[in-house]
């Protein structure tokens, strides 16, 4: 009965780094996604001055 309390005791611990390491992946994730926003934001208006840079010349 220890053996499978230690078992399960290690189990749980590496359940709970698992979830963590998810989370951390998550949120990682979340700025990635961010980040990929503002610069397709970036490019847009970058392409909108380079059209009224055109025009003007």
């Amino acid at each position: 009965i220890a053996k499978l309390q230690d078992d399960n005791k290690a189990l749980d611990r590496l359940t709970k780094s698992k979830e963590a390491a998810l989370l951390d992946a998550e949120r990682t994730v979340q700025i990635a996604l961010a980040k990929a926003s503002l610069v397709d934001d970036l490019q847009n208006k970058n392409q909108e001055l380079m059209k009224q840079i055109e025009i003007c010349q």
